[in-house]
């Protein structure tokens, strides 16, 4: 543990990990050269220095590589059961279900009720059709809440698989005290029925009947049951017993993403896939709960796994993009975005997707050029399209189309006629450009209603009050968005000027030197070392070029 904290609080593999890992000291101080490299797995079989890659693969959300360097270290002791029950938990939530066997067998020999193995064991014993054993293996389950639920589902389907229809309906009809039981006992009850020859059509018209919200998996099962009545040939959606339970788990998982417990989601969606692993709506929770997770790589392979045929394709796709993105695979996802909008021509979400994306990059001409092929593919712009209008009119701005840009604004607010982020970006332009002043310091102060916590609209009403002449006002708004985004060069830079303007020449000194170290937009440089250079008193004209945070 003090060898694990000291790596961790330097920020990575520290001295002391390097010499365990094997390095020497003379490749240690030849600096980055000389580094261990602990994806490469020939640097050497010491326990420490596997558990502390382990634990390093954990800190960047590799589970996988985790789970395979803490696997090699439990070799070194395979007593240690805490070591062991970490790596079987990695190992499930990453899906590697037959790689978890024999660590799942372990644990049960010193903690025989323990949940997660015996389920996990029993997934196994429903892939292999070994029902018989699913089915004692559920039976060792116990406790109440999603463990009670999964035991009586998992019991049910294992005695729908070995052909014990009764035994099957008695789990089910069994009163339980739980959570919503009741409905989802009725669901799988329909489900059962209908693999295993029973009054299928007399539980399904029962759910038909129930005036309760009924999920989207749900529906989907009806609607397959009622459109097989018709035309036999039409295949059912569940189709063995497997696939049935994987139902259940995906109910829990979603409700655990729901309830923000993406890492217990991610393991319920994982047990669901071993049994049915094309399951998209499973596929979907498992990357959103990676998303959740901020493990936007392993999202978008998940996004990935979702088939063409699906219904769910297109959006997949565009939601993969997003998180290769922020996984720093950017030229990945402007291509993939890129293919789609190619690929389905009748479809405006991917331009629009594809021109965010290269807004965001400063990539403006071909950002609003696919801002208008998406618009050019809207039948009729409706009110969910002002983000279109707003977002394709920062892209004219910035390119110095003003006319346009204006347009596109004012369409924007047309259609959400309170939306915060329009009524800033418009209202800040026409303060920039010395017009409509009052209306426009109405339009940001509104904004700032709606949004208070929101720094770069308190930064538009700061420049408002000051191009108004209230620089009481231009202080007090700019101190506080400076108090909310303390790191934005651009809020740093204008509370700079504005304290030179009302005689606070070192403070407004000190704001220029901390935009300066903020990483600020090239053109801005120049302007802020000029300003810090001067040493006169009439040196400094107030700048011009300011350009409203698009958020």
């Amino acid at each position: 543990m003090g060898v694990w904290y000291v790596a961790q609080r330097m920020g990575s593999i520290s001295l002391l990990a390097l010499i365990l890992l094997g390095a020497s000291p003379a490749a240690t101080a030849a600096g980055t050269k000389g580094r261990v490299d602990i994806d490469n797995p020939g640097w050497g079989n010491s326990r420490a220095g596997q558990y502390l890659a382990g634990r390093s693969a954990e800190v960047r959300k590799d589970a996988a590589a985790a789970a395979r360097y803490l696997e090699l270290a439990l070799g070194h002791d395979p007593n240690d059961i805490g070591l062991r029950r970490h790596v079987f938990y990695l190992m499930v939530a990453e899906g590697q279900l037959p790689e978890a066997r024999q660590h799942a067998r372990a644990i049960l020999r010193s903690e025989a009720n323990a949940f997660l193995p015996i389920m996990s064991l029993a997934v196994l014993a429903m892939q292999d059709g070994d029902y018989s054993e699913a089915l004692s293996l559920f039976g060792r389950m116990d406790g109440g809440g999603h463990d009670g639920v999964m035991r009586a589902l998992g019991q049910a389907w294992a005695a729908a698989g070995a052909g014990d229809l009764p035994a099957a309906q008695a789990v089910l009809n069994f009163p339980m005290n739980a959570p919503g039981w009741t409905g989802l006992s009725a669901i799988h009850r329909a489900m059962v029925e209908d693999l295993g020859g029973g009054d299928a059509t007399a539980t399904f018209e029962a759910l038909k009947s129930d005036q309760g919200g009924k999920p989207s998996r749900l529906l989907a099962i009806i609607d397959n049951f009622e459109k097989r009545k018709a035309d036999p040939t039409i295949p059912p959606m569940i189709q063995d017993p497997g696939q049935g339970l994987s139902q259940a788990f995906g109910t829990i998982a979603a409700a655990l993403i729901q309830a923000k417990q993406s890492r217990t989601g991610m393991v319920y969606a994982q047990l669901g896939l071993g049994l049915s692993p094309n399951d998209d709506s499973l596929l979907l929770m498992l990357a959103d709960a990676r998303r959740e997770s901020d493990r936007n790589a392993n999202a978008a392979a998940a996004y990935d796994r979702i088939l063409p045929e699906s219904s769910y394709f297109y959006p997949a796709q565009i939601a993969r993009a997003h998180n290769l993105a922020q996984a720093d695979q950017l030229d990945t996802a402007v291509s993939l975005l890129q293919d789609l909008t190619d690929k389905f021509p009748e479809r405006s979400e991917a331009p629009a997707g594809l021109g965010d994306m290269l807004r965001r990059e400063q990539r403006f001409e071909e950002a609003a050029a696919a801002y208008n092929t998406a618009y050019a593919r809207l039948e009729k712009a409706g009110q969910q399209d002002w983000q279109l209008h707003y977002t394709r009119g920062i892209a004219r701005e910035r390119l110095g189309d003003w006319p346009a840009a204006e347009a596109d604004f004012t369409t924007a607010l047309a259609l959400q006629k309170e939306q915060p982020l329009v009524l800033n970006y418009l209202g800040y332009s026409w303060i920039d450009r010395g017009e409509n002043l009052e209306r426009a310091k109405d339009m940001v102060r509104k904004a700032a209603e709606l949004r208070p916590e929101d720094g770069y609209i308190a930064d538009s009403v700061g420049w408002a009050a000051y191009r108004t002449g209230d620089m009481v006002e231009a202080v007090q708004e700019l101190e506080r968005a400076i108090l909310i985004e303390p790191l934005d060069p651009t809020i740093n830079e204008h509370l700079g000027d504005v304290y030179w303007v009302v005689g606070r020449k070192i403070e407004a000194r000190y704001q220029w030197e901390r935009a300066l170290s903020f990483d600020p937009e090239e053109k801005r440089i120049a302007g802020l070392k000029e300003r810090l250079n001067c040493k006169g008193e009439k040196c400094y004209p107030l700048a011009k070029d300011r350009t409203p945070v698009a958020q």
